[in-house]
């Protein structure tokens, strides 16, 4: 079985992060794989066909989001909520006309809420851009994106030393 080579760019990784969330319909980025950066063309028109030409050889293009893509991720986010209730709020609001704009109203309205979904929807980015990374074999030089797990197996005396709420928790099944 062959690995699948990987190109190795010198981008960062927030940038490809915000490159991702702000890529839409009007919105396109792309990375320049020639010149290790991330380019910007707005809404194509006669004079964008010749750069979009140019493209296919050194351009690889971040894939556009749509608003079911974000509505996905707040989907997740109320599923996630601890408060049953509150989970409860937020799900009737996404299911009346103008789900973004009740999701915003809500936020505004539960400020401890507003902080937990940045981080869970800035965390939604990250996996995404991680997995359309490593759908496109790129890997990003001197950036360690998912952390390396080693398996290692204790010996008896190693297994004793441990914690018992550590010791306790045994594999049910190995796949």
């Amino acid at each position: 079985m062959s690995k699948s080579i990987k190109m190795d760019l010198d981008i960062d990784f927030e940038d490809i992060k915000e490159a991702i969330e702000l890529s839409d319909v009007e919105h396109h980025y792309f990375i320049d794989t020639k010149n290790n950066k991330i380019i910007y063309i707005g809404e194509y028109d006669d004079n964008s066909e010749e750069e979009l030409e140019k493209i296919d050889d050194f351009f690889i293009a971040i894939p556009k989001r749509f608003p079911d893509d974000e509505f996905e991720i707040m989907e997740r986010f109320m599923y996630s909520l601890r408060d049953f209730s509150l989970a409860q709020i937020f799900e009737k609001a996404l299911r009346r006309n103008k789900p973004f704009r009740n999701f915003k109203n809500l936020l505004d309205k539960y400020p401890e809420i507003k902080n937990q979904w940045l981080i869970f929807k800035n965390k939604a980015i990250e996996n995404e851009a991680i997995d359309w990374l490593n759908a496109k074999n790129i890997r990003l030089r001197n950036q360690k994106l998912i952390p390396e797990i080693e398996i290692l197996e204790l010996t008896s005396e190693e297994f004793n030393n441990l914690s018992e709420d550590v010791r306790d928790f045994l594999p049910i099944a190995c796949l």
